[in-house]
């Protein structure tokens, strides 16, 4: 029976109470007459009745549901598999060596309505941590400042960069044979890299963006012959690897943003708002804007999915309205290479779908809270990491357990296991009421339940202790250093064999005399890996190795 139901019958149960027939109350609360009357009577139901054959107590199915939703807040949502794995371990501490059946998971979910099963979106650790209340009280209260508040909303911009593959690349549903159960799709897969750096307004209005490829000049053969291009006012560049620089982010700043957002009353403030990439925080660039009358506010580090307007509200439905036109620009002739003219072909068409249209852009700045400025609409978002201090391991309700009676010393010699969990105590409740009928009172039962609750919540801790060993114990491992050895082939063989990786490792951890497979040779190679594996075009980037 669902939850509604069970509140439909408890109703009716108070109005029988108080005076109404059994018929009247159930036709009010659309409750059987039957099922009524047998709850009234104090017949159980199926559900209560087959709470004694569940192999997990109630106890243990509710510190289960706890553990799901701290787990979801840390980020870690179990699939139905690891839940089912951690409830099997849970059991089997509890010294219960049944197996739990098939459908035993979408039972306690049917029992459980405080969770349920749900559609996970898999983010970046860095971003999971990243938006939360402290942070977001840092930004609003920004945002709050006198000098901020006074800037109109024509004057609010938000610009950030998004990047995209040229080629189609990704599965789509088609029309096809019934029979089949997927069908193969033509695609050039030509991967080459380019980024948009895009910047809107809070009244809804779009900059032209900059196209960045990768490369090192713009070449013509990019661009179509013919004239009257919808991106004729768009800028273009190139960098190493098709990302924005510092030196590009300066240049976007004094070429794009500042002639075009440039205010009609030279004495009214701009307000920038964007992350806190390298090329945003240079001292030159913040000096441009300081002396242009721009404020600038940078969002906290990893949280701009949050409270970024343009990642919230206008990328994902432009890069959707991209693919849509980039398929329909290329279909039919996938063997033929996709160039940068169909990508601009496409992103055009998408450009004037979605920035030329003021509601994608000003349901950004909303949806954000960034304008109108709405902290507590920020707060709301499910993203938001909430500071209640919930851990890994739930902390488990204080049990008072009664002091142990007289009359159980002539029974002390019996022949009894160690009870580990609440459905043995009620074996042993079982046996020893066979020995003296004292043990089936009231305050005998209510012992036997305390005893239960405090071994199925200890077995309850015990399992999340364990499990979080392990967790800690892989990582330990993966953070271990590790030294670098080249596998050398056997001359007669092409390829390494899992036999060579062993010998190479046997020879990395032995101290004995004798020949070993590191030899001089092996440590040049070694040294030669190390070096490219830590190149970097960076030059403040100092490569720390650990011999």
């Amino acid at each position: 029976m669902g939850l509604a139901a069970q509140l439909r019958a408890a109703k009716a149960i108070d109005d029988v109470t108080n005076g109404r027939s059994i018929r009247a109350a159930s036709k009010l609360h659309q409750v059987e007459r039957t099922y009524l009357r047998r709850r009234i009577e104090g017949i159980q139901t199926r559900e209560e009745y087959n709470k004694g054959r569940q192999k997990v107590s109630d106890v243990l199915e509710d510190r289960l549901a706890k553990w799901i939703v701290t787990q979801g807040q840390l980020g870690y949502a179990p699939p139905h598999a690891r839940f089912r794995a951690y409830a099997q371990r849970l059991l089997i501490n509890s010294g219960c060596r049944e197996r739990l059946g098939k459908k035993w998971v979408t039972r306690f979910l049917r029992r459980h309505h405080e969770v349920r099963t749900l559609k996970g979106r898999a983010i970046d650790y860095r971003r999971l941590n990243g938006a939360t209340e402290a942070t977001c009280k840092v930004l609003f209260d920004r945002l709050a400042l006198p000098e901020v508040r006074k800037i109109y909303s024509r004057n609010r911009y938000n610009a950030d960069e998004f990047g995209m593959m040229e080629g189609m690349g990704e599965n789509s549903l088609v029309l096809g044979e019934a029979f089949k159960k997927f069908i193969l799709l033509k695609d050039a897969f030509k991967r080459a890299w380019i980024s948009v750096i895009a910047c809107v307004s809070a009244d809804g209005r779009a900059l032209p963006p900059l196209i960045i490829f990768s490369g090192v000049n713009v070449q013509q053969q990019w661009f179509p012959d013919t004239e009257d291009q919808p991106y004729e006012d768009w800028y273009f560049t190139t960098s190493s690897n098709g990302w924005t620089n510092t030196d590009i982010g300066l240049k976007w700043l004094r070429e794009v943003f500042i002639p075009h957002t440039k205010p009609a009353n030279p004495r009214e403030w701009r307000l920038l708002i964007i992350d806190g990439h390298n090329s945003h925080t240079t001292e030159e660039f913040m000096w441009t804007c300081l002396i242009n009358k721009i404020y600038i506010v940078f969002l906290p580090s990893h949280s701009s999915h949050v409270w970024q307007p343009l990642d919230v509200g206008v990328f994902s439905v432009l890069k959707r309205r991209f693919r849509y036109w980039f398929r329909e620009r290329c279909y039919g002739r996938a063997s033929e290479a996709t160039d940068k003219t169909d990508f601009l072909w496409a992103l055009a068409r998408a450009w004037e779908e979605v920035m030329k249209v003021p509601r994608y852009i000003t349901k950004g700045f909303k949806a954000s809270g960034m304008w109108p400025v709405d902290r507590d609409r920020a707060l709301k978002n499910p993203y938001v990491k909430k500071s209640d201090g919930a851990g890994d391991i739930p902390v488990a309700e204080s049990s008072v357990i009664p002091q142990q009676p007289d009359f159980l010393e002539p029974i002390a010699s019996m022949d009894l296991n160690t009870p580990k969990s609440s459905k043995d105590l009620k074996v042993l409740e079982k046996a020893l009421i066979k020995v003296d009928p004292a043990f089936g009172k009231a305050t005998a039962r209510l012992l036997f339940r305390k005893v239960g609750k405090a071994l199925d919540l200890s077995n309850s801790e015990l399992t999340a202790l364990e499990n979080r060993n392990n967790q800690l114990t892989s990582a330990l491992e993966k953070a271990r250093p590790k030294k670098l050895r080249k596998v050398e082939t056997d001359p007669n063989q092409e390829f390494v064999r899992l036999k060579n990786v062993r010998e190479v490792k046997a020879g990395l951890k032995s101290n004995a005399p004798g020949p070993s497979s590191v030899t001089p040779q092996n440590e040049a190679q070694d040294d030669e890996g190390e070096e490219s594996e830590y190149e970097t075009d960076d030059p403040d980037c100092i490569v720390v190795r650990l011999r």
